[in-house]
């Protein structure tokens, strides 16, 4: 569900896994302009959500909680939705739809 940049093991970007060929573009992009005395490694993966959770020891729950501001709050949760909503619109892998139902159920957006 989503697409994940890593720089030499480190997060580095993320997007919806609808983008991920731009994901990948950048990814190109940015190793072509890399000047650099050691290899780059740049890996492209695509994660679930529990993968996200799992790998980079993230939770979209306390990420929500620990938000600053309220308005923090609600940009981070309207932008989970909408990464999730567009999943189901626009994938066609049943593993990638399950998976936004769950983040969505798990949001209380669905039922």
């Amino acid at each position: 569900m989503f697409v994940e940049v890593m720089v030499h093991g480190k997060f580095a970007w993320s997007w919806p896994i609808t983008d991920y060929e731009r994901a990948v573009k950048l990814a190109v992009a940015f190793a072509n302009r890399i000047r650099a005395d050691r290899p780059v490694v740049i890996k492209v993966l695509c994660l679930s959500r529990r993968e996200v959770e799992t790998v980079f020891r993230f939770s979209f729950a306390e990420e929500l909680a620990a938000t600053e501001t309220p308005e923090q709050a609600e940009e981070m949760y309207q932008a989970i939705k909408t990464t999730c909503l567009e999943a189901l619109r626009n994938s066609s892998d049943p593993r990638v739809r399950a998976d936004a139902m769950e983040t969505l159920q798990g949001m209380g957006v669905v039922t």
